[in-house]
């Protein structure tokens, strides 16, 4: 896998400008390298592409039904160019109604996600619920949901 450095000559000033502004958020929380981590709303991958970057395994997934432009980006093909595909777990997931069990994680990001949902407050829970005592929630982005 490559480092940081390398990712972003290889990804680009898109993903630099998410490693820029997530960076400190990951420095801050100092979570334990083994921790749970689950990604809502993968769009291109960059939330989960920085957290691997970064030493972590993470889970993310888009809702099987969603078909806007956010969800159906190419994470994939980005996450070969840096050799971070083996530590990134792809589920179909809808956040508002997410299949974990409680306390499933240690720390969950949804980074520009949940805005676009029709349930805001719905997801914000389900959040909540698969948050491990102790757990740390990263949200960004929150506002009025599309349409």
């Amino acid at each position: 896998m490559q480092t940081i450095e390398h990712a972003i000559d290889t990804l680009g000033e898109e993903f630099a400008f998410f490693h820029r502004v997530l960076q400190p958020l990951i420095d801050e929380l100092s979570l334990p390298k083994d921790a749970r981590i689950l990604d809502v709303g993968t769009g291109k991958g960059r939330v989960a592409l920085t957290l691997v970057l970064n030493g972590y395994r993470v889970i993310t997934g888009e809702p099987v039904d969603d078909h806007s432009e956010y969800a159906k980006q190419n994470w994939r093909e980005e996450a070969e160019k840096v050799g971070a595909t083996p530590a990134i777990g792809y589920r179909d997931l809808d956040a508002q109604q997410m299949t974990f069990e409680d306390g499933s994680f240690d720390a969950v990001f949804a980074m520009g996600a949940i805005h676009h949902m029709s349930e805001p407050a719905r997801a914000i829970a389900e959040i909540i619920r698969v948050l491990a005592p102790g757990g740390v929630a990263a949200m960004a982005g929150i506002g009025v949901p599309d349409g």
